[in-house]
C-alpha cells in the first residue's frame, strides 16, 4: 500500500513538474502553442507506456487517474494554476476536453489490455505520435482542408496520421507479435486507414478516446484473423472508401458526414457481416438516388449518419452480447423506418405539403419491402416469420398515420426525432415477437 501511494504521488509530481517546465517554455516564446501542445501530448504519452511495468493493479492506475483527473480540473479551473502550470495544454485557443479524455484512454486501455503489450502499447502510440504528427503537418503544411463542427481539419494531416500509424504498427507488431509479415502487413495498413478516419471525424478532443480504444479494439479483432481474411477486409475497406468517394458528389453529404459513413461501413462489417451492413447500405442507396431525383436540398452533416447508425448499433451490441435472435429483425425495422421517414420528407419537399395518410400506408410498404430480401436471408419462411414480417410493416404504417410521421419533421431537431421514431419502432417489433415467436 505505501509503494503505491509513493509511486503515485511521484508520477503526480512529475506530471505538475512537466506542465511546468512547458508553462515555462510558452513564457518565454521558444516554442509554438501548437508545438507545445502537442510536446506535452507526447510527453504524457512516452511516460504512459511504461505503466504496465510500473503499476501492477487497475486500483492502482485507478487512484492515478483520479488524481490526474483532479489535478487537471484544477489547472483548468482555477485562473492561477492556469496561467502557472497550463500554458503548455491551454495555449491553443481551442474548445477541447482532449486533455481529460486522454487519461481516461490510458486507464481504458490498461484494464482491458491484459492479453499482451501490443494491444496497449500500439494503440497509445498511435495517440501520441501520429495524433501529434497529424496536427502539426495540417498546421504547418495544410492546404486541403474539410470542415468538422469546430472548425476544419486538412487532408494533409490526415495522410500524416495514416503514414505513421502503418510505421508504427509494423514496428510494434513485428516486435510484440508473432504474426507473419503478410498478416503485420495486412494489419498495419487497416490500423492506418480506420485510425485517419476516425481521427477525421472526431473533433474537441474526442479523438483522445476514439483513436486509442478504436484501435484496441480493432487490433485485437485482425489478430485473430487469417491473413486471406485481413486481405479480404482490406480490399472491402478500401472498396467502401472509393465506392463513397464516388458518390459523394450525388449524396448531399459532407465530407465530414462521409468519413462517418465510410466509418460505420467498416464497423458493420467487421462486427457483425454483410447482413448487417446491407440495411445501412440500402438507406445510403436510396438517400443518394432521391438526391440524384430530387436534388436542391443541402447538405446533411454527421447528425444525418449518428441518426441512422445509432439504432443499429443499439441492436448489434444486443444481438452480439445476448445472442438474441431477432435483434436482426428490429435492426432492419429501424432502417425501414429511417427510409419511410427519409422517403415521406422528400415528398413534402416536392409537394410543399405533407403527405397524405394514404400516401403514408404506401410509402410505408415500399419502405418495409425494400428490406425484405435481407430478412429471407437471415431467417426461414416460415408462418410465424412471415406473421412477423406483416406485424413490422403494421408498425411503420401505424406509426406514420397515429403519430403524424408525413413529413412534417423538418426542423432543426429533426436528426433526433428520426433516432426516436425509429428507435421507438423496432423497440415496439418486440411485442409481435414476444407474441409469435415464444
Amino acid at each position: 500500500m505505501l509503494l503505491s501511494t509513493v509511486k503515485i504521488c511521484l508520477v503526480l509530481a512529475l506530471l505538475a513538474g512537466f506542465l511546468r517546465a512547458t508553462s515555462l517554455l510558452g513564457e518565454r516564446g521558444r516554442l509554438g502553442a501548437e508545438v507545445l501542445r502537442k510536446a506535452v501530448h507526447v510527453g504524457l504519452g512516452a511516460a504512459c507506456l511504461t505503466f504496465p511495468w510500473v503499476f501492477s493493479s487497475v486500483f492502482e492506475l485507478a487512484a492515478l487517474f483520479i488524481g490526474v483527473l483532479a489535478l487537471l480540473l484544477a489547472v483548468r479551473s482555477v485562473p492561477l494554476l492556469r496561467a502557472k502550470y497550463g500554458g503548455g495544454l491551454y495555449g491553443v485557443k481551442r474548445d477541447s476536453v482532449g486533455d481529460l479524455l486522454f487519461g481516461l484512454s490510458v486507464f481504458l486501455l490498461f484494464v482491458y489490455a491484459q492479453d499482451g503489450p501490443a494491444l496497449y502499447v500500439l494503440p497509445l502510440l498511435i495517440l501520441t505520435l501520429s495524433d501529434s504528427a497529424a496536427a502539426l503537418a495540417g498546421v504547418h503544411f495544410g492546404r486541403h482542408s474539410f470542415e468538422v463542427p469546430a472548425g476544419w481539419k486538412s487532408w494533409e494531416g490526415t495522410i500524416v496520421f495514416c503514414v505513421v500509424t502503418v510505421l508504427l504498427s509494423l514496428l510494434v507488431l513485428g516486435l510484440l507479435t508473432d504474426a507473419g509479415p503478410a498478416r503485420i502487413i495486412c494489419i498495419a495498413l487497416l490500423l492506418g486507414l480506420v485510425g485517419c478516419l476516425v481521427e477525421a471525424v472526431s473533433w474537441h478532443g474526442w479523438d483522445n478516446l476514439f483513436v486509442p480504444l478504436g484501435m484496441h479494439l480493432l487490433l485485437g479483432g485482425l489478430l485473430a484473423k487469417s491473413p486471406q481474411n485481413l486481405a479480404l477486409t482490406l480490399l472491402f475497406l478500401v472498396g467502401v472508401i472509393v465506392c463513397i468517394r464516388k458518390l459523394s458528389r450525388f449524396g448531399e453529404l459532407t465530407v465530414h458526414a462521409l468519413i462517418a459513413a465510410a466509418i460505420a461501413a467498416f464497423f458493420f462489417w467487421e462486427t457483425g457481416g454483410p447482413l448487417w451492413l446491407a440495411g445501412p447500405f440500402i438507406v445510403f442507396v436510396c438517400h443518394v438516388l432521391l438526391a440524384c431525383l430530387q436534388g436542391g436540398e443541402d447538405e446533411y452533416g454527421i447528425g444525418a449518419v449518428l441518426s441512422v447508425v445509432s439504432c443499429g448499433i443499439a441492436w448489434l451490441f444486443v444481438g452480439r452480447h445476448t445472442q438474441y435472435h431477432y435483434a436482426f429483425l428490429l435492426f432492419v425495422l429501424s432502417m425501414a423506418i429511417h427510409l419511410q421517414i427519409m422517403v415521406l420528407l422528400r415528398i413534402r419537399s416536392l409537394r410543399e405539403k405533407p403527405a397524405e395518410y394514404p400516401l403514408v400506408l404506401a410509402v410505408s410498404f415500399f419502405s418495409g419491402w425494400m428490406f425484405m430480401p435481407v430478412l429471407l436471408l437471415a431467417y426461414e419462411t416460415g408462418t410465424a416469420n412471415i406473421l412477423l414480417y406483416a406485424s413490422c410493416l403494421a408498425i411503420m404504417a401505424g406509426g406514420g398515420v397515429l403519430f403524424r410521421v408525413r413529413g412534417e419533421s423538418c426542423g432543426g431537431g429533426r436528426w433526433f426525432q428520426q433516432t426516436f421514431y425509429a428507435m421507438a419502432g423496432s423497440i415496439l417489433g418486440l411485442v409481435p415477437v414476444w407474441i409469435l415467436a415464444r
